[in-house]
């Protein structure tokens, strides 16, 4: 709130940052604390409020403990993170070695350190948050997995989930899912998947759901793939189009996650759920679709492939005869 008054004061008094070329008067009162923030830095902006704060003595000493405060915060941060990459570092060691520790805490600070005087013109701050979260955002899906993944080893702790319970034979990250050793075709589905996802996933949805004419789902999953080449094509026009593409590219891997959903049920695989199917399928769509029709083929092969669904149908058509055959009896006895 201190920042926002000062700021208005500062306006009220005629200072505009399209005055500013080098000379401080355009945004400092000359009469009053009056400074407008906006127009600085991001470092300038803390220490100038603080000024605001009493008179000039207690703005030095409020500016003295905020510095103090920051070291302390940052030696911990690097220290906390030196011990986290340490023990990953050290296969899970819960006391790693001293030596190493300090080694990943001299790594760290060297990092920051070349990233802060490698950029430019007040850039440097900018390069270094943009290092930390282009270098975090993988692990965001990581975290997304690896939360869902404690979840139900606390289901299977708690014995409300069966461990033994089945799942695809083959590991989404295996170049060949088939398990044949046929690297070279396991690496043609991959790209074939990669460069056009609409021709193995149109197989996948004829064997899950059925067509009522040939290629039925191969057309119905190129439209959408068309459309974000064609949305992306368009960028150069139009900045914007970038973000259909992407709300068009969210549909089609919600179309691959209720595949893969569906494969699971038909195939009787028990682990995993629609979520693990979006996330995967998100950011490794080629990987997935591979996987499917090998899975589909291995159950097909061994005649597990909508077995359950088959078995169901039976159980409630024998439960309809059942049901039928006592009300006939209900009925005779009645007579």
């Amino acid at each position: 709130s201190e920042g926002i008054r000062m700021d208005r004061r500062a306006e009220n008094e005629g200072l505009d940052c399209g005055l500013w070329d080098g000379n401080p008067n355009s945004i400092f009162s000359n009469t009053t604390s009056a400074v407008r923030l906006w127009c600085l830095s991001t470092e300038d902006i803390l220490f100038d409020q603080l000024a605001s704060y009493g008179q000039q003595g207690f703005g030095d000493f409020l500016s003295v403990v905020t510095m103090i405060c920051l070291v302390l915060y940052f030696v911990t941060s690097s220290d906390s993170g030196s011990l986290v990459i340490d023990i990953i570092g050290a296969n899970g060691i819960q006391d790693p070695p001293t030596l190493q520790r300090i080694f990943w805490a001299l790594s760290e600070g060297a990092t920051a350190s070349v990233l802060l005087n490698f950029g430019t013109d007040g850039n440097a701050l900018r390069a270094l948050q943009t290092v930390a979260i282009v270098g975090g955002l993988p692990y965001t899906f990581v975290l997304f997995l690896m939360c869902q993944s404690l979840y139900y080893v606390c289901l299977e702790e708690m014995n409300d989930l069966d461990i033994q319970r089945k799942g695809y034979e083959s590991f989404i990250f295996q170049f060949d899912h088939s398990n044949s050793g046929n690297l070279k075709n396991g690496l043609g589905n991959i790209l074939e998947a990669m460069l056009l996802p609409c021709l193995p996933l149109g197989r996948i949805c004829a064997k899950l759901w059925g067509v009522d004419f040939k290629g039925q789902w191969t057309v119905a999953a190129s439209v959408p793939f068309a459309t974000i080449i064609l949305f992306l094509s368009l960028t150069g026009i139009e900045r914007q189009m970038k973000m259909l593409a992407a709300a068009v590219y969210i549909l089609y891997v919600t179309l691959i996650a209720a595949a893969r959903f569906s494969a699971r049920d038909k195939c009787g695989v028990k682990r995993g759920d629609f979520i693990t199917d979006w996330m995967l399928s998100l950011v490794l769509y080629f990987l997935v679709l591979p996987q499917l029709e090998c899975e589909i083929a291995a159950a097909e092969a061994k005649g597990e492939f909508n077995r359950e669904t088959a078995e169901e149908a039976d159980d409630a058509e024998a439960a309809m005869t059942q049901e039928n055959g006592i009300a006939l009896k209900r009925i005779d006895s009645a007579i």
